[in-house]
Order: structure tokens, then C-alpha cells, then sequence
């Protein structure tokens, strides 16, 4: 590796580990965390849907994917230590995390994708608990539509909230 090369993974490290970022960032984990403590209830047990969704979409366009994957995962851990959460519901988060992410990476600036990386992460998460509890697709997914609904209508707005009172803060 070259010195121009090496010179630049040390600053993308460097600002990745700032104060400001790991302070930030803790910040993101503990509020992701305790809104995920909230559910929209639902009719078919292990389908409750999280009212940290719209939360999440904030963060993963405020702070960008890696950090909305840190934060993610530093907080599911967290549920798992807490006996809160098992094993299926990472799985679970981590596939809403990382569409939801990769929608929000592809279209950046596009106000569209804080509508429909929520709802997608969400169908997506639901075609993988389908697959693990071996159960239709279909009626995870319509359980979940009044969230994904309330996701695609509050994300946008929670983000416009957040970011001016990041910039106020700043």
C-alpha cells in the first residue's frame, strides 16, 4: 500500500473513531434501542412491528450506512444481553438493516428513499421469517403493512426534525 493510500485509510479511521462520532453514535444506539422496545401490536404472534423502523431510516440517512450498521448491531447485541431479543430477531433486523440501507446508499439524495426503504426492508425482513418459521409469505407481510404504512409516512418527516436539530446542535 502507498502512502496516499495509507494516508487515507488512516483518516476515514480517524473520523470513523472521533469523539464526536462514537459520542454520536452511542446516541443513535441507545435511542434505536428503546424506541425497538415499542411495537405496533399485531394479530399473529413474533409479527409485532417496531416503532424504531422510521428511527432507523433516519439514522441510516443522517449517519450512513457503516454507522447505521454499527449502530444496528451495537444495539441488537444489546437486546440479546438483555434477554430481550433472540437470535431470529437480529436475523431479522439485519436483513431490514441492510436493504433499508442499500435503498438509502443507491438513491443517496432521493427523497423517494426514505418512503420505500422501510417498507422494503420490512418485506424483505418478512420473506426471511417466513422462510424460517416455514410459513406463507403473505400474511407476515399483510400483518405488517399497517407498520410498514407508518414507516414510509413518519421516516421522511423524523429525518427533516432530525437533521435540523442536528444543525442546530452542530
Amino acid at each position: 500500500m502507498n502512502t496516499t493510500e495509507e494516508s487515507k485509510e488512516r483518516n476515514l479511521s480517524n473520523h470513523f473513531f472521533s469523539v464526536k462520532n462514537l459520542t454520536m453514535d452511542g446516541m443513535w444506539v441507545v435511542l434505536l434501542f428503546i424506541s425497538g422496545l415499542f411495537k405496533i401490536p399485531s394479530p399473529i404472534p413474533g409479527t409485532e412491528f417496531q416503532l424504531s423502523a422510521p428511527l432507523a431510516i433516519s439514522i441510516g440517512r443522517i449517519r450512513g450506512f457503516l454507522h447505521y450498521l454499527t449502530i444496528g448491531i451495537i444495539a441488537s447485541i444489546i437486546g440479546m444481553i438483555l434477554g430481550l431479543q433472540t437470535i431470529y430477531n437480529v436475523i431479522i433486523a439485519m436483513v431490514y438493516r441492510i436493504v433499508a440501507g442499500l435503498i438509502l446508499t443507491v438513491l443517496k439524495k432521493d427523497p423517494l428513499a426514505l418512503i420505500i426503504a422501510g417498507p422494503a426492508g420490512t418485506f424483505a425482513a418478512r420473506l426471511v421469517l417466513a422462510t424460517i418459521l416455514g410459513v406463507a409469505w403473505q400474511p407476515l407481510v399483510v400483518s405488517a403493512a399497517p407498520g410498514m404504512i407508518f414507516t414510509a409516512i413518519t421516516a421522511p418527516v423524523l429525518t427533516s426534525i432530525l437533521k435540523r436539530v442536528l444543525k442546530t446542535i452542530s
